[in-house]
């Protein structure tokens, strides 16, 4: 047995108390640093999910629809759009209200599932942040995805604030459409900057600087002219304190 020095043994004693407090600010605890405001898998089954609440959070799902249902089998949650006269381009839409704090950053992020539509219009999947409880977008982040129309189609993604577009490009190739796309949006209230993901990669070209937020607002998935070529299988808001 080895009989270390008492300065030795006081020393050793401080390396193992440090090294147990690492254990429980390192990665687990930085993690609760992050809460979520929202999340949903849809494992619930509904005809309308209008006035669902979430797997996670304290509102509910508020619906609006010109032509058009949101219906989840258990697994993911359908948008079906079925406008089609002359002058109506079907649209559904749900909304999760919440209060913007500011010194945050906000994080939503949605997996979608695509299939070609068939369908002589365009259509688009998208998902951002809105003013108020019903989600309309004035100044605030949102991005879509346009649907296919047949399968050789690429897909193209659009980045925007309000309804100015600050970016596009091709999200994925044809080949690669039938994937589960997974669109992410960050906003840190703290310093106004917005960033945009696809497939968990940043779009440098569309990163945004805003003016400060705070207040009541929302975030949606919005279709438009998707008829039932779209699927979401998960959907969360995060926030987390945003590094001053």
């Amino acid at each position: 047995m080895i009989t270390y020095p008492i300065r030795i043994r006081s020393l050793l004693g401080t390396c193992a108390i440090a090294l147990l407090l690492l254990c429980f600010t390192s990665p687990s605890s930085l993690l609760q640093a992050q809460t979520v405001v929202m999340q949903d898998d849809f494992h619930y089954k509904t005809d309308n999910i209008d006035g669902h609440s979430p797997a996670k959070g304290v509102e509910g799902w508020k619906f609006w629809s010109s032509e058009g249902t949101i219906v989840t089998d258990g697994t993911q949650a359908s948008f079906i759009t079925t406008g089609g006269k002359a002058g109506e381009e079907g649209q559904v839409k749900i909304y999760y209200p919440f209060d913007l704090a500011a010194n945050t950053i906000y994080t939503l992020k949605a997996t979608i599932q695509y299939k070609p539509t068939q369908s002589e219009k365009g259509g688009w999947m998208g998902l951002g942040f809105g003013a108020e409880e019903n989600g309309q977008t004035e100044n605030e982040p949102w991005m879509f995805v346009d649907t296919q129309r047949e399968s050789s189609d690429n897909g193209f993604a659009h980045g925007l604030v309000g309804q100015k577009e600050v970016a596009n490009g091709t999200v994925v190739t044809a080949n690669d459409y039938s994937f589960p796309i997974v669109a992410k949006i960050t906003w840190n209230t703290s310093n106004g900057e917005v960033q945009y993901f696809l497939n968990d990669q940043v779009q440098s070209d569309w990163t945004q600087k805003l003016g400060p937020s705070s207040g009541r607002y929302s975030v949606f998935l919005n279709a438009m002219s998707s008829g039932q070529g779209v699927k979401v299988t998960n959907v969360s808001l995060t926030s987390e304190p945003a590094k001053k």
